[in-house]
């Protein structure tokens, strides 16, 4: 499923994001996205679960998944492929740390 991942990435490039996690070492994320079974295929739209796929999934079955989605608007902006890794914090320039 991961080259089939790899290529999907690279041709929707434009239109989605795709990102791989370790879901080892981001349980508490594999949990909120209620992952149940690996390989996962979870496609967020703004940082929403919208879909699914677990297990062994054939390039048929993404393509059927994504095309649900990615044919609803031209744009398709906030539209990723991903279990993302939650985003680093960004340190506030006016705290000082003793």
């Amino acid at each position: 499923m991961e080259s089939l991942i790899a290529r999907i990435a690279w041709r929707e490039k434009q239109r989605v994001n795709v990102v791989v996690v370790d879901v080892d070492l981001e349980p508490r994320l594999a949990k909120k996205l209620a992952v149940s079974a690996v390989p996962a295929l979870v496609l967020l739209v703004r940082r929403r679960a919208v879909e699914r796929l677990e297990g062994p999934a054939s390039g048929a079955e993404i393509e059927r998944m994504l095309s649900r989605h990615l044919s609803v608007s031209p744009s398709l902006d906030g539209y990723d492929v991903e279990i993302s890794p939650p985003r680093p914090r960004v340190p506030d320039p006016g705290r000082r740390d003793a």
